[in-house]
Formats: C-alpha cells, structure tokens, sequence
C-alpha cells in the first residue's frame, strides 16, 4: 500500500507541475451591444478580461449601424493583460491611414470632466481599430511603470473618417514612459 501512494504521490506531482508549465489559455469576450453598460457591452467585456487569467481578446460584432458607444463614464481600470481590437468588427479594415476602415466609435461628450475613457494599469496591452473622441480628458492614460502597450490604428480626436474637425479630447495618450512622462 505505501509503495503505491508513492508512486501516485510522485505521478500527481508530476502531473502539477506538467500542468502548471503550459500557459493560460486567452478568453474572448464579445462586444454585441453599444450600450454604455450591461451584457454585451465593452465596459462588461473589460470587466470580465480584468477577472481572468492570461492575456484575453476583445472582440467587436456591434448590429448594424449601431456602432457609436455613447461612453457616460470611464471605462473599468484595464488590469490584466489586454487586446481591444476594433477591426474585429465586420467591414473595419486595418491599413494605413488611406486604407483603413474604423468603423467603431468611442464618444465621451456624456463623460464628466476629468475623466478619461480607457485607463492601463498593467503591461501587455493592445488598442487597435478605435475612434475615441469628446473625451473630457484623456482618451487613453498608461500608468507609471507599465510596458509593453501598442496603441496602434487608432483615429484619437477624431470620428470614424478621421476628418471631422474639433470634436478632438482634452489630450490623445498620456503616460509615464520609462520614467518620462509623454503625451501625444
């Protein structure tokens, strides 16, 4: 009886630690609804990627032309390792700047002053294929030591076309970048 406890002690262990080496396997959790809150929209999405494990996807199929989330406040605090990426959403074409397509909008005229729309305090972080604009401060705000972010194929100031003047943030990126403080 005790040499097979030991060989099945020893076999779990194994086992553990085979199980532990493999990384987590990346959850995605859909945007369905433009809403500013409750199922289906970003701020649940983001909420439910900060309570998992790895670094998850979210992943846009908002109906129709309903695709303008009219944003009332900050979104939740991004704490885990992230992707949004707005050219998940069907007829978005990431490309240059001539050949995108953003079709995603993020507006915060609904938002109160001094708050920002997407707020990164944790490293390994993707925003792609958004346009966030109206934003009373911020669209996005990267916390001190916090690396590996890509803000990439954004329009930040801007609607969807990336034309329509003056509907700009109270300021693009800002972050603490290295021990530097950067706004663009």
């Amino acid at each position: 009886m005790t040499c097979l406890y030991k060989t099945f002690s020893k076999f779990l262990v194994v086992l553990l630690l085979l199980a532990s080496s493999f990384p987590v396997a990346a959850a995605t959790f859909p945007v369905t609804s433009n809403a500013d809150s409750g199922p289906g929209t970003l701020r649940e999405a983001i909420t439910f990627a900060n309570g998992a494990p790895g670094v998850d996807d979210i992943t846009f199929n908002l109906p129709g032309a309903s695709t303008t989330i009219n944003l009332l406040t900050g979104l939740p605090v991004i704490t885990e390792g992230l992707t949004i990426n707005g050219y998940t959403q069907p007829l978005s074409v990431a490309g240059t700047i001539a050949a995108r397509t953003i079709v995603v909008e993020l507006n915060g005229a609904g938002m109160a002053g001094g708050s920002t729309m997407f707020t990164i305090a944790t490293s390994n972080v993707t925003i792609a294929g958004l346009a966030m604009y109206s934003c009373p401060d911020y669209a996005i705000r990267v916390g001190a030591n916090v690396n590996t972010i890509f803000i990439w194929g954004n329009y930040i100031g801007t609607n969807a076309t990336g034309t329509t003047p003056g509907i700009g943030n109270g300021g693009g990126v800002f972050g603490n970048f290295g021990g530097f403080f950067s706004q663009f």
